[in-house]
């Protein structure tokens, strides 16, 4: 896990160099340039697992180098590929197809020998055609060669903001790259708590994985619904947990003698709660004698 969170800077180096070699990028070149990327395609020719590559772009893209996007959607494209008058005689043998053409030309000037992106549901529309059908004619003319079709994909996008480095010019920022190791290990081992912890509310566990501290009890998830059912007010709970807590992280001991560390007037109370937490795997008891649980 951490070698896929992480890859070494030097393998970091060696996926943008070889992401210029596989977008055609020569060094010196590309930037402001935009890219459609195949991560499956660029793992299996460089023998790369997709962890690791789309690590390496994070970085790459932190540091300033790329702007990753891991899913973009592409408008359709259609671009005319013969001239008017072989395109006219087209129209005269396919008749069929001629109110589609019309179309094309009417809503798209420019699409004779360049990519425009069009609508199918506004030329249907101006058609009055069925857009399944203006699909079908769309293929069926780039089949023909008389257009070039490219209908809307949902696609990675990899932009150079500048031009490409050479191996001695990439620098990755060590600052950079020790603070998102850093967060990685904070969110994995909030991660964890929320997977272990049976005396913590989910959704507050989930707020701090993500930042935001302060949150209530939702009331609602299994940790509260137990809570809940042993009838104390989360304020003095969470107190008489943390009491439970210091007293066995400093010297594990028996059910009765950690009862008469606390208020006595907790005792009721606080063995309602010693229970609950041995029943949720929080304490353990180890020859009768209860201790605090941590990873």
């Amino acid at each position: 896990r951490e070698m896929l969170a992480f890859p070494p800077v030097e393998e970091i180096k060696r996926i943008y160099q070889a992401l210029g070699i596989y977008l055609e990028i020569p060094i010196g070149t590309g930037g402001g340039s935009a890219h459609d990327f195949n991560l499956g395609g660029f793992c299996s020719r460089y023998r790369l697992t997709a962890g690791n590559v789309v690590s390496a772009l994070q970085f790459l893209q932190s540091d300033g180098y790329i702007h990753f996007s891991a899913e973009v959607t592409l408008p359709s494209r259609a671009m005319v590929l013969l001239n008017r008058e072989d395109l006219y005689r087209t129209q005269l043998k396919n008749p069929d197809l001629d109110i589609i053409i019309k179309t094309l030309l009417r809503a798209y000037g420019g699409i004779f020998g360049q990519y425009v992106n069009i609508d199918e549901g506004l030329i249907a529309r101006a058609a009055e055609m069925d857009a399944v059908k203006v699909r079908g004619d769309l293929l069926r003319l780039t089949k023909m060669e008389v257009i070039s079709y490219l209908p809307q994909k949902k696609t990675p996008i990899i932009t150079f903001i500048d031009n490409r480095l050479s191996d001695s010019e990439l620098h990755i920022s060590k600052e950079n790259y020790d603070h998102r190791k850093e967060l990685h290990h904070q969110r994995l081992e909030a991660a964890l708590g929320y997977a272990e912890s049976n005396d913590v509310c989910r959704s507050r566990q989930l707020m701090v994985y993500f930042g935001e501290f302060g949150a209530k009890d939702c009331g609602r998830c299994d940790v509260c619904t137990q809570k809940n059912a042993l009838d104390i007010g989360r304020y003095e709970f969470n107190a008489i947990v943390e009491q439970i807590r210091t007293a066995l992280a400093s010297a594990p001991c028996g059910i009765g003698d950690l009862l008469r560390r606390l208020a006595p007037a907790q005792e009721d109370k606080a063995a309602k709660i010693v229970r609950f937490l041995m029943e949720n795997g929080q304490i353990q008891a180890k020859n009768e004698v209860l201790e605090w649980k941590t990873r």
